[in-house]
């Protein structure tokens, strides 16, 4: 298995603070907030960046909270002890990564419980990982495999650390970490009549408990969800049927059990059946691994009972945040260019510039134009083709540095369904789309139309 990037937010409870106001980013004397800012005053904050550590990081729900860098996770090591972590990274002189990683996760949390520093490349023929019963075991490595060492594991207390306390005077608080320097970031909402954080939801137009899916039920109509989780972590609050079209929330229930030994009679709704639009509703006998408990569900949660949520626009000078309100708590939820009258998204635009782009489209680069497949084309895919005139598509091309530039189109001609072909594993054949138009790649479009930022760290 390969190695993945991990960025987590927090989830720890405490109690009230009246020092700080609800919302408000503040720096501290070690964590400074970082902001991508227009010419014109516009402000979009990004993450925190550590002084003495000359990196961004995130708050995440170790115990205590900790702001820490974005890191790979591996289950790789090179040594039969599993004690030397490594990391699986791309190939090229730009294939580089995050500069830490971690290999042990709490199992109930997902924290990251220990971190190395990534070092240089290393040849490996064999590599080992832990099987399910903890016992480290090697396995071959393809030689066109590229991985990297690791360093002395990094003492989590090098990274600041902070308290959780809920700020507010309703029944939603805002969850804030005051980190041990003075910095503030509010991360979350906290329904304090419930008991549990929330978050804003404009599909059900309220702050929905934090729950976990399922797809399993103990009735013949797969109307009673039931719930697999580890038996040595604190249950969920909430279970969600994941297959339901509402909102299907239930409180927990009652533990069913947690023997491994035991068949238990469930149903299965994974399947969803494009002819009936519903999921399947069918017969498994499921036997529990060691260490999993299985949970009805109880009462059934209104959308009603929860506290509703609107979508408004908050200030700004040209780049107007989108916000969800829920109880005097807000949260992002994107941006609008009101000189463009647009919603947008921020792109890389080059080395230290970000712009916020419209909904765009992309280029597609994968196509070709001849049977045999050996002329590349390019295509732009769009859902409508009424509003091509005003629509773009981009594309991000190699800056020479590793960096990124951005490029922008217009669409051009038409194209037909079938008239360029794709290279998969059955040769070159034609290549079809429907609910879609296709485009050839038209004029450039001008960058200088949509908003500059860049980097501030305050």
């Amino acid at each position: 298995m390969g190695s993945r990037f991990v960025v987590a937010l927090l989830l720890l409870a405490a109690c009230g603070d009246n020092l700080h106001g609800r919302g408000v980013i503040e720096s501290g004397s070690r964590l400074r907030a970082k902001y991508l800012v227009s010419a014109g005053g516009d402000r979009v904050f990004q993450s925190f960046h550590d002084q003495d550590l000359d990196l961004d990081c995130t708050w995440e729900g170790t115990s205590p909270p900790r702001c820490l860098p974005e890191r790979w996770v591996t289950e790789e090591f090179r040594d039969p002890s599993c004690a030397q972590p490594v990391v699986q990274v791309g190939s090229g002189p730009c294939a580089e990564g995050p500069a830490y990683v971690t290999v042990e996760l709490d199992r109930c949390t997902q924290a990251t419980t220990r971190v190395w520093p990534v070092g240089g490349l290393i040849s490996l023929t064999t590599v080992f990982r832990r099987n399910a019963s903890g016992v480290c075991t090697a396995s071959s490595t393809d030689p066109t495999t590229n991985y990297r060492m690791t360093g002395v594991e990094v003492p989590l207390d090098r990274f600041v650390s902070g308290r959780v306390v809920d700020l507010g005077g309703g029944r939603i608080l805002t969850r804030t970490v005051i980190s041990d320097d003075g910095a503030v970031a509010p991360l979350t909402a906290f329904d304090r009549e419930i008991n549990a954080t929330c978050q804003p939801s404009m599909t059900w137009e309220a702050c929905v408990p934090e729950f976990s899916g399922t797809y399993l039920a103990d009735d013949a109509g797969c109307t009673s969800p039931v719930l697999t989780t580890p038996t040595a972590c604190v249950p969920p609050a909430y279970i969600r049927d994941s297959a339901s079209q509402e909102l299907g929330l239930f409180e927990r229930g009652a533990l069913v059990t947690a023997d491994p030994t035991v068949p238990l009679q469930l149903y299965d709704r994974s399947v969803y059946v494009v002819a009936t639009g519903m999921h399947s509703c069918t017969a498994r006998t499921v036997t529990l691994r060691e260490g999993v408990s299985l949970y009805k569900a109880g009462a059934s949660v209104q959308v009603d009972t929860l506290v509703p949520v609107e979508r408004v626009v908050g200030d700004g000078v040209r780049l107007e945040p989108w916000l969800l309100h829920s109880g005097g708590y807000s949260s992002f939820d994107g941006l609008y260019d009101a000189q463009l009258e647009r919603d947008c998204t921020i792109e890389v635009a080059g080395p230290g510039i970000w712009r916020c782009m419209p909904e765009s489209n992309y280029v597609s680069r994968f196509l070709f134009a001849d049977p045999q497949c050996t002329q590349r084309t390019s295509v732009i895919f769009t859902d409508d083709s009424d509003d091509r005139d005003d629509s773009i598509a981009i594309h991000h091309t190699d800056d020479g540095t590793c960096g990124k530039l951005l490029e922008a189109y217009h669409p051009g001609i038409e194209i037909a369904s079938g008239s360029v072909y794709l290279l998969g594993p059955n040769g070159c054949e034609p290549y079809t789309w429907d609910g879609v138009h296709a485009f050839s790649v038209g004029n450039n479009a001008s960058l200088d139309q949509f908003i500059a930022l860049t980097e501030l760290i305050e």
